[in-house]
């Protein structure tokens, strides 16, 4: 049954209102049934648009019978309902607003016409973010490095650009990366992993091998200049490089160097200063012989200073024309270096890379595969190796079984014999200047020989230095880590294997406080030194680094060109990185009247502390030979059979004392005669300085405590308690190798030889390491007035000079 409305509901007096309507009832402009005519509705407006018009065409000025002004000059905003792919990178016809002329103007350019009045954009921009952000695109406008001349002057350039790596794209999802750092020419840096720290690089590189992209400490680029007579390169070299002849380049005295047969490492000096002042940086020199019979060098800089020196080297090369009609070629070479390391660097190295030998060079057959694991240790440091690359190698083809037959030939008298023959042969391993893509240099790397006898010390800095073409870098550092197992480390693990090292290497620019970039290392006052410098000092901590290098690298990134501005807040700081003065003008004071006023004549007395040199090489003999001589008589009654006991068959108890390979005992007393005769001997020699100089040394904790950069090396308390200042501590901290805190240091030429002239007999010790025995001077490192370490009493350690 259906429900019955009620009569007084409102829906029932709603449909009793309403009525019906027709459309014989709207009125007579709503017919639709009726027609329009088009002529006489226009014929009715026309004056209406003819008075419209006029009265523009009296407000404007604008030449209206132009058909462009009508045309659509894009870059218009619709409303959003009405947009139809307006920001499409792809050209459509059919675009609302079209962007450019009709026609096709493929660049979207227009030039403004000011006589016409229209306004229109210089240049517009087609390509899209998403486009912009690809990666060929990104790598493209990233790689300007490979096209730019270091030496050459911008000539209206946009300065603001950054330099990628080849790897680039592969490090920033994996490691820290710096932004564009003037300080290098604003490379991107790889510091460190982002899941990991410098202790598990180290712990990998003694069981397998690591693998590093070092492009950005070149510069990416190799000075190469080229000659027709080779005396002549030679004397642009010496010139360059101190112009003292091989006192100040000893690497041009060795025929292996010169015949292109191993690197040279050195100096780059200011072209006109004294030697030992003025020093640039350290360099390395690869000879070569061109297809003409043309002599070339390659010159490799840190590439802080590549555009320093490639000036320097440039108004070089004009002197010598104009002075002693010498023409010498310089050009540049864009090239990559993948540093490989480990003690299965050579292992890695056959079994990713499909490399074989050069006709020119028979050292080694690399098509075979069959080398042992150390062979980078069998070869002596800086051999060149030049290589063809004939691509990468799977997994399935990798060697699994060594052939021990076809290794058992190769060990150091064999590779002794090999280097012979290479160099009475007096042909160059490189034909070409320029580094080709088929063709790969290795050099192979093996520092501190002589403690090579222990396998954990030296390996995490043992291996090669490949230097490949930038078309193939990624291919070839994606096989030796996929491939060969390498695990790849940034500037953090890399400082830190230096360190590790037996004896600690030299890292730029911290063991060079006499250049320009060491002075402004130390200082701390640039935010990209402030970022380098932090990675140094606490990347030997061996953890990971998070919150201190991000607030470095936000100032880094912020100040950009401009130093840290002192109103910045402390929380953006790290605190760990206070600012250490390194205040050498109270330790260099000048050891001669005479060199005292002849220096005071040159410079004022605030600049004292600029004029201090750094003494290197061969020039450290008569000091070490100063501190060795206090324990002359003690190490030659030792017998080797106390230094060779380990390596004793098990037997019967020996009969005499077995001494460890790494032990510190005091030296015993020394004759009175004795004692006063070497003491003559370190006084002649102090008073033979004739300019304040540095020395670098090495420092090792005997007791508890820790060692901090800017800690005070003081001598010995003498029975009257009064101690010298020596010099500072550069950087420190626990040893993963050794089971010690040490650190490295500098200090003063003067003060040393002052502290070994008045020295006792018990302020040495007597250190062994791995059989390797040496003197080292008994030192107190004590912390500055502020207490900034909190150390609760001084450390003593012991001093050796790092030669």
């Amino acid at each position: 049954m259906h429900k019955r409305k009620h009569p007084n509901s409102p829906r029932s007096k709603n449909n009793s209102r309403k009525q019906k309507k027709f459309s014989h009832d709207l009125p007579q402009f709503l017919d639709a049934e009726s027609s329009i005519t088009a002529s006489r509705f226009a014929t009715k407006r026309i004056p209406e648009m003819q008075t419209l018009w006029n009265k523009f065409l009296q407000s404007s000025t604008v030449n209206h019978d132009d058909e462009s002004y009508f045309l659509s000059r894009g870059c218009k905003q619709s409303k959003r309902h009405l947009r139809r792919r307006t920001g499409s990178h792809h050209r459509r016809k059919r675009h609302r607003f079209p962007n450019g002329e009709q026609g096709g103007n493929s660049n979207g350019d227009m030039q403004a016409d000011s006589s016409k009045g229209i306004l229109v954009k210089d240049e517009i921009k087609v390509t899209s973010r998403k486009v912009r952000r690809k990666p060929q695109m990104l790598r493209e406008i990233h790689s300007q490095w490979k096209k730019k001349n270091p030496g050459a002057p911008s000539q209206g350039e946009s300065t603001n650009y950054s330099n990628w790596l080849e790897t680039h794209l592969w490090h920033s999802k994996r490691f820290y990366m710096t932004p564009p750092l003037p300080i290098y020419d604003n490379w991107c840096i790889p510091l460190g992993h982002t899941n990991r720290g410098s202790r598990a690089a180290l712990r990998l590189a003694k069981s397998k091998s690591t693998i590093q992209d070092a492009t950005w400490t070149t510069g990416g680029q190799s000075i190469v200049l080229e000659t027709k007579n080779r005396s002549h390169l030679l004397l642009f070299l010496e010139n360059i490089c101190g112009g003292n002849g091989t006192h100040s380049a000893p690497f041009l005295s060795k025929d292996c160097v010169i015949a292109g047969l191993e690197i040279g490492h050195g100096l780059i000096h200011e072209v006109g200063c004294t030697f030992p002042g003025g020093v640039i940086g350290p360099a390395s020199f690869v000879f070569g012989i061109g297809p003409m019979k043309s002599h070339f060098v390659r010159i490799n800089v840190q590439g802080s200073i590549l555009t320093r020196v490639m000036q320097m080297v440039q108004n070089t090369v004009q002197q010598f024309k104009q002075d002693k009609d010498i023409e010498v070629l310089v050009s540049t070479d864009a090239n990559c270096l993948i540093r490989i390391r480990g003690s299965e660097a050579s292992k890695s190295l056959v079994d990713s890379l499909s490399i074989s030998s050069s006709n020119n060079d028979a050292l080694v057959d690399w098509s075979t595969g069959h080398l042992p694991h150390d062979f980078h240790t069998l070869l002596p440091h800086g051999t060149i190796m030049r290589v063809k690359f004939n691509g990468v190698k799977n997994n399935h083809s990798r060697r699994v079984d060594d052939n021990q037959d076809d290794m058992q030939h190769w060990d150091e008298e064999c590779a002794t014999n090999r280097l012979t023959k290479r160099l009475e042969n007096d042909q160059s391993v490189l034909e070409q200047p320029m580094v080709q893509p088929d063709e790969l240099i290795i050099i192979s790397q093996a520092p501190n020989a002589i403690y090579s006898s222990d396998k954990n010390k030296n390996n995490a800095v043992s291996g090669f230095d490949i230097i490949c073409s930038p078309s193939v870098t990624c291919e070839i550092f994606s096989a030796l880590g996929i491939v060969g197992g390498a695990c790849a480390i940034g500037f953090i693990e890399d400082s830190c294997n230096n360190m590790e090292a037996e004896p600690p290497l030299p890292v730029w620019p911290r063991d060079f406080p006499d250049t320009a970039d060491g002075k402004d290392y130390a200082a701390g006052n640039d935010s990209g030194w402030k970022v380098m410098k932090y990675c140094i000092e606490e990347g030997i901590s061996g953890g990971r680094l998070k919150t201190g290098l991000n607030r470095l690298l936000h100032d880094c990134s912020c100040c950009g060109k401009t130093t840290i501005q002192e109103n910045h807040k402390i929380s953006c700081r790290s605190r760990k990185l206070a600012h250490v003065d390194f205040n050498w003008s109270r330790l260099l004071t000048e050891p001669n009247e005479l060199s005292c006023e002849e220096i005071e004549k040159e410079i004022s007395h605030d600049q004292k502390d600029e004029t201090f040199v750094m003494v290197r090489g061969k020039f450290l003999l008569p000091f070490v030979q100063a501190l060795q001589g206090f324990g002359s008589d003690y190490l030659g009654m030792i017998t080797e059979t106390d230094v060779c006991g380990t390596d004793r068959k098990r037997g019967r108890r020996p009969r005499r004392k077995v001494r460890s390979l790494n032990e510190t005992i005091k030296v015993p007393p020394m004759q009175a005669a004795t004692l006063q005769h070497h003491q003559n001997y370190c006084s002649n020699l102090l008073s033979t300085l004739s300019i304040p100089a540095l020395i670098h040394c090495h420092l090792t904790v005997e007791s508890r405590g820790t060692i901090r950069p800017g800690m005070v090396i003081n001598t010995n308390p003498s029975d009257s308690g009064i101690s010298k200042e020596l010099g500072f501590v550069t950087a420190g901290g626990f040893s993963q190798s050794r089971g010690e805190v040490h650190g490295v240091g500098v200090i003063t030429s003067e003060q040393f030889l002052s502290c070994l002239c008045d020295a006792s007999n018990g302020d040495f010790y007597a250190i062994t390491r791995q059989g390797v025995r040496s003197i080292a001077l008994k030192v107190r490192l004590c912390t500055e007035e502020d207490k900034k370490y909190k150390t609760k009493s001084d450390v003593t350690a012991s001093l050796t000079i790092l030669s």
